[in-house]
């Protein structure tokens, strides 16, 4: 064989040999919390009756979180390879990204400089890349301000030479060109699509309708800035309760309030406006969530009426 086709079958092969080597397919992403057989199997009927645009592509899989120590100037991470481990080895064709989760506010990360970010980028990176199972990573760094971009830009150089995804979200008016510049081509970024309440509302829900028509000037403002960047992008939407979408709640006392409308009637609603969307840069939804009962949760439903599965068919 002569020598340039040598040199050609290597870097095919080991770009083959790549646990991330791919092109971003379309399609949409669930976070998920925890470990259940159940999840697996709604995802994998899901995935088997519907055209594959429509599937589940991506998991944004939690396995800890970062918590910050030294006088805020470390971070400790907790990562559970168990989980990524057990997805994949579930749904092999479903790209898993280890979902690291930290509440920025009140920790000074804003202010750290430059060799601080790229230590403790380099942490999460080594974490990330020494994962067999996962294809990147999904932050959910708490707030979503630009003044986290820095240390986006030290942890996306660690993973590009491993061609691994970044991941990110971001809240409706904080995103700008320079966040999706920052994270580089191989990136995600997931607009906050829910909790879209305002001060001034005078009551807690408001309407799917109102909900969708918060949403359909964040989302046309986010595809816009998506397309000028050339950028990846996902919209996250409400299949569970969240903290300004939801069914019921019980407060303090018991007291069990409930809704006239259910959280079906929302995600109809964010579903409507993502069909919508007409861009090459747009994978799909990210599904707000699949999630056990958490110690002092009071928002429901916690998981995905038959309701929400058929919309998310369509």
């Amino acid at each position: 064989m002569k020598l340039m086709q040598k040199c050609f079958l290597l870097i095919v092969i080991s770009s083959l040999m790549l646990p991330c080597a791919f092109a971003l397919p379309r399609g949409n992403s669930a976070w998920v919390y925890g470990i259940k057989d159940s999840w697996v199997e709604q995802i994998q009927g899901f995935n088997a009756g519907v055209k594959k645009s429509h599937q589940f592509k991506y998991l944004f899989v939690d396995v800890g979180s970062a918590t910050v120590k030294d006088n805020g100037r470390q971070l400790v991470i907790a990562y559970d390879k168990r989980r990524t481990r057990f997805y994949k080895k579930k749904l092999k064709d479903v790209k898993i990204l280890a979902s690291i989760s930290f509440w920025v506010k009140g920790t000074g990360f804003y202010r750290w400089d430059k060799a601080t970010y790229q230590s403790e980028a380099d942490k999460i990176a080594r974490l990330v890349i020494s994962d067999p199972n996962v294809c990147g990573v999904f932050l959910d760094l708490e707030t979503y301000k630009k003044k986290l971009l820095p240390f986006y830009v030290e942890l996306r150089k660690k993973l590009s030479a491993h061609n691994e995804i970044l991941s990110v979200i971001v809240s409706p008016g904080d995103e700008t060109i320079s966040w999706f510049n920052a994270l580089g081509a191989n990136s995600i970024v997931v607009l906050y699509g829910y909790d879209l309440h305002k001060n001034a509302d005078s009551s807690i829900p408001v309407s799917p309708a109102v909900y969708a028509r918060r949403l359909k000037y964040a989302v046309k403002h986010f595809v816009d800035i998506s397309s000028a960047a050339k950028r990846f992008f996902m919209i996250g939407v409400p299949a569970i309760a969240t903290t300004y979408e939801w069914q019921k709640k019980t407060v303090e006392t018991g007291e069990v309030l409930k809704n006239p409308f259910t959280q079906a009637d929302y995600f109809k609603a964010s579903m409507n406006v993502n069909d919508e969307i007409s861009s090459k840069y747009y994978l799909g939804v990210s599904v707000w969530a699949f999630i056990s009962s958490k110690r002092g949760q009071i928002y429901y439903p916690l998981k995905l009426s038959s309701a929400e599965w058929n919309v998310l068919k369509d």
